[in-house]
């Protein structure tokens, strides 16, 4: 009979439980869960950013020097950020040519060299003419120095030997040179010189060319010579005033940069004064000639 009794009662507590409403069970087994969980999820939730306010920040640590870069107190050896004190050198020969002209052929040339860096330079200019068959001729030397004074454009300071030569006895004498030689807007080179003999007498000079480039190899270059003078010097057959103007016109083909043959004309002329010495010593007042040369640097 006990075990009837307690079986009825074991079957009254489980219908006492089932029984009983959802909030009383919850009420019950809410001791069970643990309460560590909920304290590692609250750091988290104040950690995270509301919408709307700026992010917090740090403060800025303090700058500490490093082996790279050494604290202001130390001098820094760095290198110069420009390089403008290099020595450069070139060898320029404009011209290099012979004309073909009705009384003899002509060997002419035009050349120049120059040392220094990109505000100082030093010249050494040469040009001139001799005939094949007579062996007559002149040409010109000349020692500058020159100084850089605005971009593209140099003053010139130095002195010009002359030298004659020719059936007669040669020749010769000393200048002081003054000039600019630059880089006029549109490409122009230009060469405007002053010159004053040793005797005093006062001549001028001015030399224009420009590259027309027609492709990237074939250029036509245009050139223009004006000389003058301020006194007649009947020696070397020069009158006052406008002197005598030269043309020429020459057509190169650049296989390389550093050599370039071309074939051109020019056109030579005298002027005033000029003229009429010319004449008095049975010489051309007016000249065409066919040219044809090489045009090198190195």
């Amino acid at each position: 009979m006990r075990w009837k009794a307690r079986a009825a009662a074991l079957a009254l507590m489980l219908v006492g439980c089932l029984a009983a409403p959802p909030a009383v069970v919850a009420h019950q087994r809410q001791p069970q869960r643990r309460p560590q969980r909920h304290q590692q999820q609250q750091p988290q939730r104040q950690r995270q950013q509301q919408p709307g306010q700026p992010a917090a920040r740090r403060p800025p640590a303090p700058s500490q020097p490093t082996p790279s870069q050494p604290p202001p107190s130390q001098p820094q050896s760095w290198p110069k950020p420009i390089q403008d004190d290099q020595a450069y050198w070139l060898v320029l020969f404009n011209k290099l040519e012979a004309a073909a002209v009705s009384e003899s052929d002509l060997a002419l040339w035009d050349g120049e060299r120059w040392y220094g860096g990109d505000y100082q330079r030093i010249w050494i200019k040469t040009e001139g003419e001799r005939a094949f068959r007579s062996g007559a001729g002149e040409f010109e030397l000349q020692a500058l120095y020159s100084r850089l004074i605005a971009p593209y454009w140099d003053f010139q300071v130095g002195v010009r030997y002359d030298r004659q030569t020719g059936p007669g006895p040669g020749l010769s004498r000393a200048q002081f040179v003054i000039g600019l030689e630059g880089l006029a807007p549109y490409w122009f080179e230009l060469e405007p010189a002053l010159f004053i003999s040793e005797d005093g007498d006062v001549s001028g000079r001015l030399t224009a060319s420009y590259d027309m480039l027609l492709t990237q190899r074939l250029i036509l270059q245009p050139w223009f010579e004006l000389n003058l003078a301020a006194s007649t010097v009947p020696e070397w057959g020069v009158g006052s005033g406008l002197s005598d103007a030269s043309v020429e016109l020459r057509l190169r083909y650049e296989f390389r940069r550093e050599l370039a043959p071309y074939v051109g004309v020019r056109w030579f002329q005298r002027f005033g004064r000029t003229a009429e010495l010319a004449r008095e010593r049975r010489e051309r007042v007016a000249q065409w000639a066919l040219l044809g040369g090489f045009r090198l640097w190195f």
